[in-house]
């Protein structure tokens, strides 16, 4: 896709993706690749960004389980490399039409390097790992 911006302070939208997703019976695989190059970023700063997916579902039933992988990179001047890495783990269960209970699981990792960070480590990075889990319940009617 592509878009142009009358602020020359940053650049024109010009990424691309590729993505899809294959089922046969209870087991579906997806994945998707983007590159939005240096699309929104400020004028000159050369920094870009690309990420690229993978997920698999399996439904049995009532049950449904599902796992998914998302990695992200960023780079540019000044910025060194950041990566971003979410791993989701996912279960639903259906108790009644209309009523469904879930949980999830999410492992975040997040790495950015950069001259411009005063918190950034000797290293010249800054990093955070994240567990979260969340639980709930979904009603239509």
């Amino acid at each position: 896709s592509g878009a142009s911006s009358n602020d020359t302070a940053v650049e024109d939208i010009a990424a691309w993706s590729v993505g899809g997703i294959v089922g046969w019976g209870p087991v579906s695989l997806g994945g998707n690749y983007a590159d939005n190059g240096d699309s929104g970023q400020p004028t000159g700063s050369g920094w870009e960004s690309s990420y690229w997916n993978v997920a698999a579902g399996f439904e049995t039933g009532p049950l449904y389980f599902s796992a998914g992988y998302m990695s992200s990179i960023m780079e540019g001047q000044h910025f060194g490399e950041s990566t971003y890495e979410h791993i989701a783990l996912t279960a639903d269960y259906t108790v009644a039409p209309g009523l469904a209970v879930y949980a999830e699981i999410n492992l975040i990792d997040e790495e950015i390097g950069s001259e411009l960070l005063p918190l950034a480590s000797e290293s010249g990075e800054l990093s955070n790992s994240v567990t979260s889990f969340v639980a709930g319940m979904a009603v239509k009617f």
